[in-house]
């Protein structure tokens, strides 16, 4: 569906994370779409480094989100306030954090939309008992070479998508497309 099709009035507006957040936020088109259609979505939502998206849109000024941990101290350039959470919830607005924070985030939703029930019943579903293997989930707990390693291979998409955000006013929908 392209942007022109897609209903004025939606119930989730949702953004992911991952690669190409940069190109997002530089996109005047994808973030115009975004400010349109939260204004009216009964729920505005991101996984991992979407937040960014949504806040360059303009549509967590003045709210709590959660992202990556890796970009959480970013939220701010987009008018967000960085939570240390999984999932936050705050008014109309959902975020989680990254990658496995989405199935959180999904049950979160989904107990929203449908009920808990519904949510537990997905969750059965999937077998979602995480156990993980490590205690290195979060850079609290990981070992210090653990984090210094994955920050050094996320220095680049991190130093891009920070350089995009500081030219960029939350909301600014206006700017040309680089």
């Amino acid at each position: 569906m392209t942007f022109e099709q897609c209903p004025a009035e939606l119930d989730v507006l949702f953004v992911p994370g991952g690669t190409g957040q940069t190109k997002a936020v530089l996109n005047q088109k994808a973030l115009h779409f975004l400010t349109d259609r939260g204004a009216q979505a009964k729920y505005v939502t991101s996984v991992c480094t979407g937040a960014l998206v949504l806040g360059a849109a303009g549509l967590l000024n003045g709210y709590r989100a959660g992202t990556h941990w890796s970009v959480r101290d970013l939220l701010p350039l987009v008018g967000a306030t960085p939570v240390n959470e999984r999932v936050v919830i705050d008014g109309n607005r959902i975020t989680g954090g990254g990658i496995t924070a989405g199935i959180d985030f999904g049950l979160t939703l989904l107990a929203k939309l449908v009920d808990e029930e519904a949510a537990q019943t997905s969750q059965l579903a999937m077998e979602y008992a995480p156990e993980p293997p490590f205690d290195a989930g979060l850079p609290e707990q990981a070992p210090p070479a653990v984090v210094e390693r994955l920050t050094t291979m996320m220095a680049g998409p991190i130093g891009e998508i920070t350089r995009a955000l500081e030219d960029l006013r939350p909301g600014d929908t206006d700017r040309p497309i680089r």
